[in-house]
């Protein structure tokens, strides 16, 4: 009887032991997990922290060049372009902080790549507003400053230094985002859904020309699509808020569509015009070459033509 009691002594204190020291192990780990994540939060913050005092001098100086310009606001668009020349011709506008009524201004710009320098009379629109419509070459970037000019010839710098004015880098640099919203491959049936946001500056010759789907599996082409026809064109949400609310107020028939209201309503689709366009594509098909394998085995492209030839790659 008393060995059984020291046996049950000993296999209780050798279970405690044994809780104890798992206890001990699982703290131990989660207290490490812990100080790791605090390790990569802390790396973060100091990252942080760097990449701001490398920001904070820059933006100091903007702010001082902001500061002693008398250019309040400085502004663009783009009208149209010519696939031909890469010409894009671009509304550029000026609004000054104080202007006098016996002088004018001049706008000269310079591209960055070859230092070349011209020079534009500004045209007076109302108030501080000024516009100068150009033919700048979408292969380089420019800079431009402001001057003022009286009767008698006396000139004054208007800006405090040079404007950048980015064209090349924003016209040829990630124009097209696509968001997956589902996917799939079962038995060799694919199956995809994504949403793709293009900016084409409200200019149709920055439009989409061309998409396609590839899909790759071992090295080897298996899928390649034109899809273009079967975008979906996703309409601005200011327009989707004006036909809510005429559908809320009684003001349409609720069974009326949205592509009905537009055509019934004669809706100027170009008042509701923004940098971006956006469109839906959804489908599925059966790949033979793709039976009995797993999605994350294969890779998909999508690949986008603008109208003005520029061209981007997206892996899905």
């Amino acid at each position: 009887m008393k060995n059984n009691q020291k046996k049950l002594i000993i296999y209780l204190v050798s279970g405690s032991l044994i809780l104890m020291i798992g206890f001990g192990f699982s703290l131990w780990h989660n207290v490490n997990q812990d100080y790791q994540q605090l390790q990569i939060e802390v790396a973060a913050l100091q990252q942080q922290i760097r990449d701001l005092e490398y920001q904070l001098p820059a933006e100091l100086d903007k702010a001082i060049a902001e500061s002693d310009s008398n250019v309040s606001v400085f502004d663009y668009q783009y009208v149209e372009m010519d696939r031909a020349t890469r010409m894009v011709t671009t509304n550029l506008f000026i609004t000054l902080k104080e202007a006098r009524e016996d002088a004018h201004y001049n706008l000269v710009l310079t591209d960055a790549n070859e230092q070349e320098k011209s020079e534009y009379g500004l045209e007076h629109i109302e108030g501080m507003t000024y516009r100068v419509s150009l033919p700048l070459f979408k292969n380089f970037n420019y800079t431009l400053t402001v001057y003022e000019e009286t009767f008698d010839g006396v000139q004054t710098m208007m800006t405090a230094g040079e404007i950048e004015l980015p064209i090349h880098d924003q016209l040829t640099q990630d124009r097209v985002y696509v968001s997956q919203s589902h996917s799939g491959l079962e038995d060799g049936e694919f199956s995809a859904g994504f949403l793709m946001m293009v900016e084409d500056f409200g200019v149709a010759n920055f439009g989409v020309e061309s998409v396609s789907l590839e899909v790759w599996h071992e090295g080897k082409q298996v899928v390649e699509e034109t899809i273009t026809n079967q975008l979906e064109e996703e309409y601005s949400p200011e327009l989707l808020e004006a036909y809510n609310m005429a559908l809320a107020s009684g003001e349409i028939d609720s069974d009326l569509s949205l592509e009905r209201y537009i055509k019934e309503e004669d809706i100027d689709l170009s008042s509701y015009a923004s940098d971006e366009s956006g469109y839906y594509y959804e489908d599925r098909f059966h790949v033979s070459e793709l039976d009995g394998v797993d999605f994350a085995d294969i890779e998909v492209l999508i690949n986008v033509t603008t109208k003005d030839g520029e061209k981007e790659t997206h892996r899905y």
